[in-house]
């Protein structure tokens, strides 16, 4: 493409060279640093002190990620990364969903639009999830079955705290109708 504007060939893949190590250089250091963000908000949250160190925090993450890409032995240690990477980001998009149906409700908008779409990817991220459990498991790769697991606990745990909000908005929302009614009707 670059050629039919006159671009040469050399200088076409020094660009495109440039833009390959760009996407991997700010993803990488976007990973790194949410990795550190959630460490930290952790550590905050239990009250453990050095995970709120930006220098430990960053340390364990760069060092978490090393040890998952080397972990057989050949760096290519991340490939086997794919289908919890492709399980996750599908769980990501159900908590967006998530985030989504909460606002809505709170705003008094119809949720069904996405709480539809949410209970679908919950399911099914959840049942690959465990799928993937039990080809770790017979595989002995015992690193991704932990990972997994974790991934596992924390997506129940965050439904859980959704519902928790729901409910609670729920319930304000019930306590707080009988008021209006009142102040309709004076």
């Amino acid at each position: 493409m670059m050629g039919k504007y006159g671009i040469p060939m050399a200088i076409g893949l020094a660009i495109m060279g440039v833009f390959v190590a760009s996407f991997a250089g700010t993803t990488l250091d976007t990973a790194t640093r949410l990795q550190r963000y959630v460490l930290a908000e952790w550590g905050r949250t239990a009250g453990v002190k050095p995970l709120e160190n930006r220098y430990v925090a960053t340390g364990i993450a760069v060092l978490s990620a090393g040890v998952l890409a080397l972990w057989d032995g050949t760096g290519g240690g991340a490939l086997i990364l794919w289908p919890l990477f492709g399980a996750l980001n599908q769980l990501l998009a159900s908590l967006g969903l998530l985030v989504i149906a909460i606002y809505l409700y709170r705003k008094e908008k119809p949720t069904w639009i996405v709480s539809i779409p949410l209970v679908f990817m919950l399911v099914m991220t959840a049942w690959a999830m465990v799928l993937n459990c039990k080809s770790f498991r017979a595989d002995n790769r015992w690193h991704l079955l932990v990972i997994t697991i974790i991934v596992l606990v924390l997506q129940a745990w965050i439904v859980v705290e959704g519902l928790v909000c729901w409910a609670a908005m729920r319930r304000e929302r019930r306590e707080s109708t009988p008021a209006r009614a009142e102040g309709d009707s004076r």
